[in-house]
């Protein structure tokens, strides 16, 4: 089973896209804080991981370069979420070698579909997209 790290301290948003991933087949672990997700994904490496930007403590941003800075974690998926749209953010995501990145609110069914064209390349129909806005 694949799993996915969710970061976010959202409860709301975390108990949906829990409740869509483990309906797609996938073993979801929940993390509020950036932190407790790193300190996890050095005892656990995880499939993917899904990071708001904007946490309490370390944000987003920097749990990323903290994720691509770590041998064992550098070649992890990373997808950022963030309630902002602008633009300097996504290029920071991109720079720092974010996977994809999606504006809150989310489309959940489009979130489901590029995590599943990540993680699921046998069952792909379509060549891969990649999710960025329009810069």
């Amino acid at each position: 089973m694949k799993t996915i790290l969710l970061v976010e301290d959202e409860r709301g948003l975390t108990d949906v896209l829990q409740m869509v991933f483990s309906k797609e087949g996938y073993h979801v672990y929940r993390m509020q804080r950036a932190e407790d997700a790193l300190e996890f994904c050095l005892m656990t490496t995880p499939d993917i991981i899904i990071s708001d930007i904007k946490l309490g403590g370390m944000d987003g941003l920097a749990f990323l370069q903290m994720v691509r800075g770590t041998e064992r974690l550098r070649d992890v998926p990373f997808v950022v979420i963030s309630a902002t749209d602008n633009l300097s953010f996504i290029g920071i995501a991109k720079e720092f070698g974010a996977t994809a990145y999606f504006s809150k609110p989310l489309d959940v069914d489009e979130l489901v579909e590029e995590i599943n064209n990540i993680l699921l390349p046998q069952v792909k129909t379509e060549a891969p997209t990649s999710h960025w806005p329009i810069v």
